[in-house]
This record gives structure tokens, sequence and C-alpha cells, in this order.
């Protein structure tokens, strides 16, 4: 098999072995986007009991950021939509309203739904 820096590698043979690099890459980062997810649900918590706690605002924000730099990378562009919309709700200097929480608990779970069905299809193909 040719190295795929090798100017006679099949293109094929190079997108092969750029899918099995990102599928070892996504089980190496699994856990870690897990528990940026879960920083962002115990932020949510916090922010149903205190919608001004900085802190949470702020651990939230910084976990959808990298969810938003990462989730691209292996397919998940809508993945990256989403998380992006959670950081700039939580940078946001506006208070939280009701109607924002719930928005916000919405858009965690279609992240986690979707970071979900990657690890399973990611699964089925190691298999």
């Amino acid at each position: 098999m040719a190295d795929i820096r090798s100017p006679h590698a099949a293109p094929e043979e190079v997108t092969g072995k750029l899918h099995d690099l990102l599928a070892t890459l996504w089980a190496r980062s699994r856990q870690t986007i897990s528990e940026r997810v879960e920083v962002l649900r115990a932020a949510h918590r916090t922010l149903r009991t205190n919608p001004a706690d900085k802190n949470a605002r702020r651990a939230g924000a910084d976990a959808a950021h990298k969810l938003a730099g990462i989730l691209g990378t292996f397919g998940l562009p809508d993945g990256t939509n989403l998380a992006r919309r959670v950081e700039l709700m939580l940078e946001s200097s506006a208070p939280l309203r009701p109607f924002d929480l719930e928005g916000l608990q919405q858009t965690i779970e279609q992240l986690h739904q979707m970071i979900e069905a990657k690890s399973k299809d990611a699964g089925k193909r190691r298999a």
C-alpha cells in the first residue's frame, strides 16, 4: 500500500486512510466531546435556578466554543452551528428569560443527539 503522501497513491487509497485517521481521532476525542456537552447541561441546570450566574455562562460558552471548533472536522457542520448558537446565547449580556432557557435546553439536546448518532455510526463502520 502506498503512503498517502506519495504522489503515486490512488485517490481512493488516500480517502480511505484519511477516513480511518478521522475515525481514530473521533474515538480518542469522544469522551472529551461528551464531557463538554455535560458542561453545557450543567450550565443550563445552574442557569435555570440562577439566570445571572456568570460562571455558568462562561463555562458553558467556553465548552460550546470548543465544540464548535471541532465538530465540523468530524463531518458535523450542523453540530458546529448548534454549538455556535449556544455559545452566542451564553456570551450575550442579555438576561436569560425562561423562553431562552427552553431554547438553550433544546439546542443542547439536539447537539447531544447529533453526537450520539455520529458515535453509533462510527461504531458500525469499525465493526
